[in-house]
């Protein structure tokens, strides 16, 4: 029985530093870039940012500025990653990062999708700056001034745009008056 227990306890200890090399690598998957929060709309009631340059506005969740310089945007999202991030996560990203350099004068390195399970880096790439680019002026020449409604009551209710949007609609699929 002694034996047993010392082969099972050196078999543990043989694991622990496995074990330990899972975790870290499972924790850098989740964890976010070193840097200190200089904005937070956790609460969602932050000053929304404004271009002096364009008509693009938000509220990135927060805006972290990194140790070597230079600031990054953060955006939380509530569900898992999937085979590949959804477009409009990554267009969201592009525009605080458009936005970012708007109010800095300088391209931040890269913006940050945080998910569920996994996050994200996001690199500003003159691709993805003028597919921001584009798409903003489409909205410009449509006259829209907010983005196009989404089928998921749960998330339209969560929406920062849901005061001022006319497909706004609730639980029921009744549209909210």
């Amino acid at each position: 029985m002694a034996l047993i227990s010392v082969l099972l306890l050196s078999g543990l200890l043989a694991l622990a530093p496995i074990l330990c090399l899972l975790v870290l690598v499972r924790h850098r998957r989740r964890a976010l870039p070193s840097g200190v929060v200089v904005y937070s709309d956790a609460a969602g009631n932050a000053k929304t940012l404004v271009s002096p340059h364009r008509p693009l506005s938000g509220k990135p969740d927060y805006i972290l500025r990194l140790r070597r310089g230079g600031h990054v945007p953060v955006e939380f999202k509530s569900y898992r990653y999937g085979a590949q991030p959804p477009h409009s996560d990554l267009l969201q990203v592009g525009a605080y990062l458009v936005l970012l350099e708007d109010l800095q004068g300088r391209p931040p390195p890269y913006g940050v999708l945080r998910y569920a399970d996994r996050s994200l880096r996001v690199p500003y790439t003159p691709t993805l700056r003028s597919e921001v680019l584009r798409v903003l002026a489409e909205l410009v020449a449509n006259g829209d001034t907010t983005p196009p409604g989404n089928a998921h009551p749960s998330l339209c209710r969560a929406c920062p745009f849901m005061p001022v949007c006319d497909e706004a609609r609730t639980d029921k699929g009744a549209w909210l008056a």
